[in-house]
C-alpha cells in the first residue's frame, strides 16, 4: 500500500512542513474506516446537500470509467471515492496547519486549501503586495483523471466564502464545502498540494474511478 506520507531521509534537509511532515495518513485506514460505517449505502453518507453532485459525477463519468460495473455500483464506488477524498482533505488540512473558516477576504494575507462539491482541490499561497497569488486548481473533472496542479499567478476576483465559488480571471470551480487557511510562511503550500493531489489519485485507484 502506497502512503501519502513520505519520510525523510537523514542526508536530506530539513523540510518546511507540509503534508509529509505527518507520520500516518493512511489512506487504506480512511477506506476501511468508511466501509466500516457504511449501512445502507455510501450515498446516503454523503451529505443531502452534496449527493446531487455525486450522483453528477457519477453519471456523467460512467461510459469512459464504469468498466464492469452497473451504472448503481458505480454511483456507489464515486459516493466512497468522494467521501474518502473529502476526509484525507481534511486530515491533510489539519496535518499542515491549516484551519477551518466560514469566509475569507480576497486579499487575506494567508494560504488558503479549498474543496468544492466536485472533490475539486485549491491550494493558493499568500498575496503579493498587489494582490497577486500563484494558484493551484486541481480539477476533477467529470470524465478526467486527478493530475498534480500546475500553479499560475492570478488573482481572486472574489472574496471567498462557504457555499461560494472560487473565481480567478482564468476559471471559476464548483461551489466550496471546505475552507481552510494558513499564514504560517513556514509551510509550503506546493508540496502541500503535490501530496494531497497524490493521494487522491491513490483514492481513485483503489476505488476504480
Amino acid at each position: 500500500m502506497r502512503r501519502l506520507i513520505g519520510r525523510q531521509s537523514p542526508s536530506e534537509e530539513l523540510p518546511v512542513p507540509g503534508v509529509r511532515d505527518v507520520s500516518e495518513i493512511q489512506i487504506e485506514a480512511i477506506i476501511h474506516k468508511l466501509q466500516e460505517s457504511k449501512r445502507e449505502s455510501f450515498l446516503d453518507m454523503v451529505p443531502a446537500e452534496h449527493r446531487d453532485w455525486v450522483v453528477r459525477i457519477a453519471a456523467d463519468a460512467y461510459p469512459t470509467r464504469g468498466f464492469d460495473r452497473s451504472v448503481g455500483e458505480f454511483q456507489e464506488d464515486m459516493a466512497l471515492n468522494w467521501l474518502a477524498k473529502r476526509e484525507l482533505f481534511t486530515a491533510a488540512g489539519k496535518t499542515a496547519g491549516f484551519t477551518p473558516v466560514g469566509e475569507l477576504n480576497r486579499n487575506a494575507d494567508t494560504m488558503i486549501m479549498a474543496l468544492t462539491k466536485s472533490a475539486s482541490i485549491l491550494f493558493a499561497t499568500k498575496p503579493s503586495e498587489n494582490g497577486v497569488r500563484e494558484i493551484g486548481y486541481g480539477r476533477i473533472g467529470l470524465r478526467e483523471y486527478t493530475t498534480i496542479p500546475t500553479f499560475n499567478t492570478v488573482c481572486i476576483s472574489e472574496d471567498l466564502r462557504l457555499g461560494g465559488r472560487f473565481i480567478t480571471p482564468a476559471f471559476k470551480t464548483a461551489p466550496l464545502i471546505d475552507l481552510l487557511v494558513n499564514p504560517d510562511a513556514g509551510v509550503d503550500v506546493k508540496r502541500t498540494a503535490a501530496d494531497l493531489t497524490q493521494g487522491f489519485m491513490t483514492v481513485d485507484h483503489m476505488t476504480r474511478i
